[in-house]
């Protein structure tokens, strides 16, 4: 029997067709793996040159780090005009190049010279903030300190202490220093007890008292007077008591050089061989000048 319907046809699958590019390469591991064993070995003379250039770095740094030729031998510091002062710098220095920086670096090495450790050990001493380092070479160490840093000597009970320009207590001093007569001697009345740091005088009468000084030894250098007199209540006169027994008054609010130059025309012309007999002058007034005899 003849089937009068046709068959119905198969239905074929459509197939997308797929753009996206194939990779054919291998996996990453399996990659590396293999390209391992193709790596090139490593000459034996390679390994020699590297080692004797490592050898040769660390022998030359040991050369410099222990080389005389940067050993410092000489340390100048500048502006300081107090001898004790310098010599206890150098001290201090002195023992700062005898130690060892993070145990390995000589600090008696001018190239490995540290200055911040430097500055940080004399500042347990020294209330100085502008200290520099400069490097001469080979073997030299120059300090430059503030200009004029130290100013007066002030006497207390406590002993007696080198004074900056700031008013600044910035030494104590171990010996008498009378014979000294490169800074003048400052004494104050009813004075507080005073410690290494602390602000003493105003900066401003400092100055004053610097300048005064400076004048007097320019002015009179064979009369300089024994000790400078700080009453608190009097200020801002001055008492500079003389050798002989007799004071002058100045005051810090007129300039030193016309007082002193006043001071000198009135012993000079007036006083003359009288001197022995004089109680005070005053020379506070300008042109006004005040003297008095026993």
């Amino acid at each position: 029997m003849v089937s009068l319907t046709y068959p119905k046809p198969v239905r074929r699958s459509v197939r997308r067709r797929d753009f996206a590019p194939t990779n054919h390469r291998a996996p990453v591991v399996t990659r590396r793996l293999s390209q391992a064993y193709h790596r090139p070995s490593v000459p034996p003379w390679r390994k020699w040159l590297n080692l004797s250039i490592f050898i040769f770095c660390v022998g030359f740094l040991l050369a410099i780090v222990y080389s005389p030729l940067f050993t410092i031998k000489n340390v100048v510091i500048n502006n300081v005009g107090f001898k004790p002062t310098e010599e206890r710098l150098k001290e201090i220095v002195a023992g700062v190049m005898s130690t060892r920086l993070w145990l390995v670096f000589p600090q008696s090495n001018l190239i490995l010279f540290n200055p911040g450790h430097a500055r940080e050990v004399l500042a347990t001493e020294f209330y100085i903030e502008d200290v520099k380092f400069v490097r001469h070479w080979p073997n030299v160490l120059k300090i430059d300190v503030a200009n004029n840093v130290i100013v007066a000597i002030l006497k207390t009970d406590q002993g007696d202490f080198l004074l900056d320009r700031r008013g600044v207590l910035v030494q104590q001093l171990s010996s008498a220093t009378d014979n000294d007569r490169s800074l003048p001697l400052l004494l104050e009345k009813d004075s507080p007890v005073r410690n290494l740091g602390d602000q003493t005088i105003k900066p401003e009468l400092v100055t004053f008292i610097d300048d005064l000084y400076d004048n007097w030894r320019q002015l009179l250098p064979e009369l300089l007077p024994q000790y400078i007199l700080l009453d608190p209540t009097a200020l801002p006169t001055l008492q500079l008591n003389m050798p002989e027994g007799w004071y002058v008054n100045v005051t810090g609010e007129s300039d030193a050089k016309p007082q002193i130059a006043s001071l000198k025309r009135l012993l000079e012309e007036r006083i003359k061989d009288d001197r022995v007999k004089l109680q005070y002058i005053d020379v506070r007034f300008g042109n006004r000048l005040y003297f008095k005899l026993k």
